[in-house]
């Protein structure tokens, strides 16, 4: 599941380029905004698309059987209530229902609108060192619009 979760990060990355970025500006926030926000890791929408792809995956592979007892199993033998929450997210996913990233982001990013200031610098870090961010609207992000 971690490969495909991967390349699938990979494939968002050269695919669809802007919204890999918009969406890796999320985890930068600060730990109290993500808390405030009540966010999980697979409620932005880069890591949804993310782990129903590698949920659907593995189950192409080895079927939807084996792939619920190693996820519960995971629940159960978890690291912290974060990974364990992270993996009850995953058994919660409908693996072969359709996922459009660029239209969930679309509704994600209003979420986001009382903590501008906090996503504006970490774009402009991100800007600053990787030309990909240079694309991001935070504006048309935070209001929701097409783009």
């Amino acid at each position: 599941m971690t490969l495909a979760h991967e390349l699938q990060h990979f494939l968002q990355h050269s695919e669809q380029t802007q919204l890999w970025a918009a969406n890796s500006l999320v985890p930068r926030l600060p730990k109290t905004a993500l808390r405030a926000l009540e966010l999980r890791w697979c409620d932005i929408p880069l890591e949804r698309e993310a782990r129903i792809v590698s949920k659907r995956t593995a189950e192409q592979v080895f079927g939807a059987e084996l792939v619920r007892q190693y996820i519960d199993h995971k629940i159960a033998d978890r690291e912290t209530d974060d990974d364990a929450s992270d993996w009850q997210c995953v058994q919660g996913l409908a693996a072969l229902a359709p996922y459009n990233l660029a239209e969930e982001t679309r509704l994600f990013f209003p979420r986001l609108k009382g903590y501008r200031r906090e996503l504006e610098q970490v774009l402009r870090d991100f800007q600053a060192e990787n030309p990909d961010f240079l694309a991001v609207d935070l504006g048309a992000l935070l209001s929701g619009a097409d783009r």
